[in-house]
């Protein structure tokens, strides 16, 4: 699967940071432009930045989620399989296969990376929605 997913899914992953990094940069130079007079349009820019903030977050989360069923499906198709290994009325051709199929599923597993830069799971979710929000909190630092 990373061979066909796996730059896409780097690329993706680049582009949302990179364009979230851009945009705070972006509102920390129009925040610069403006004096304290202003604190309505700083408000808001406020609000837009956490808008788009929650926008990459819901991204990240949903292409993560997707990887997850994915991942989470095909361990059921192994579970299923020993099942049917453990039924008694197959046929011995049939469980020749099915020994066969559950022993590359054993073997081989399921996981999406970023092309092998680091694994897309739920586990490394926690560990990107911190990094963004330690980006905010040294961006909020130099603002000071």
């Amino acid at each position: 699967m990373n061979c066909i997913y796996g730059l896409p899914v780097l690329l993706k992953f680049i582009r949302i940071i990179i364009s979230y990094i851009l945009h705070l940069i972006a509102v920390k130079r129009d925040e610069v432009s403006f004096n304290n007079t202003f604190a309505k349009t700083l408000e808001m820019f406020a609000f837009i930045s956490m808008l788009w903030l929650v926008i990459f977050v819901f991204r990240y989360v949903a292409i993560t989620t997707y990887f997850y069923i994915a991942t989470t499906g095909a361990n059921k198709i192994r579970d299923s399989v020993q099942c049917l290994l453990l039924c008694q009325n197959v046929r011995n051709e049939v469980v020749e296969q099915l020994k066969l199929f559950s022993s590359q599923l054993t073997v081989c597993e399921i996981e999406f990376t970023a092309l092998g830069f680091f694994s897309v799971n739920l586990k490394d979710l926690s560990a990107f929605v911190f990094s963004v929000v330690r980006y905010i909190i040294v961006f909020e630092m130099m603002k000071n």
